[in-house]
């Protein structure tokens, strides 16, 4: 049974919209992860509300979901449900749930066509 995440009631932050749900993430963490299914779902559910908050208009909560993704936070709790917090992380990229690539203007995973072939 799959548990529905709950996004806290607030203003959207002026960034991208994501390309998936917080459910479909939510789907694929809980396939990737694993040990018992309630422990995973907890894990699962507060890694997705740290995506969701890095969204957030709320400077505060942005931050924390911004450190909490970036920081070893995450990796001590993709620790408990043998998730790998590369791949965490990069799907929060990709998907504009961490919008470090999408504040600079570019598209995570692709190089921009002016830079290719350059090297410094």
């Amino acid at each position: 049974m799959l548990t529905q995440v709950h996004a806290r009631q607030r203003a959207k932050a002026d960034l991208p919209p994501p390309l998936v749900g917080i459910a479909a993430i939510e789907r694929v963490l809980l396939r990737q992860a694993s040990g018992p299914l309630p422990e995973k779902s907890l894990i699962v559910a507060v890694i997705c509300q740290a995506m969701i908050d890095a969204r957030s208009s709320v400077t505060a909560q942005r931050r924390s979901g911004r450190a909490f993704l970036t920081g070893p936070d995450l990796e001590a709790w993709t620790l408990w449900v043998d998730l790998n917090p590369a791949f965490v992380r990069e799907l929060a990229r990709k998907t504009y749930y961490l919008p470090d690539a999408v504040a600079s203007g570019r598209n995570p995973g692709h190089e921009d066509a002016a830079n290719r072939g350059r090297h410094a």
